[in-house]
């Protein structure tokens, strides 16, 4: 299945990120990333891990830049 923005509602979509970035709030996205992501995603973003495989998910490798071009933060969350 390919990676698609379509079901985000464009309200959503348009949404700020309320957290400034800081050295603190990148040291808890970071760990939120650990916990959450990572097990998906794998720690470098490259979604090429086991259990995307298992689940036969196709995610966006966020190691390479292009996947994130034009990307909202509202899209992220």
């Amino acid at each position: 299945m390919p990676l698609s923005y379509d079901s985000i509602p464009a309200e959503a979509a348009k949404q700020a990120n309320p957290v400034k970035s800081s050295p603190e709030s990148l040291a808890r996205a970071k760990k939120l990333w650990t916990v959450d992501c990572a097990i998906s995603h794998g720690r470098d973003g490259a979604g090429k891990t086991e259990m995307a495989a298992e689940m036969r998910l196709k995610l966006a490798d966020f190691a390479d830049p292009s996947s994130l071009r034009d990307r909202t933060d509202g899209e992220f969350f």
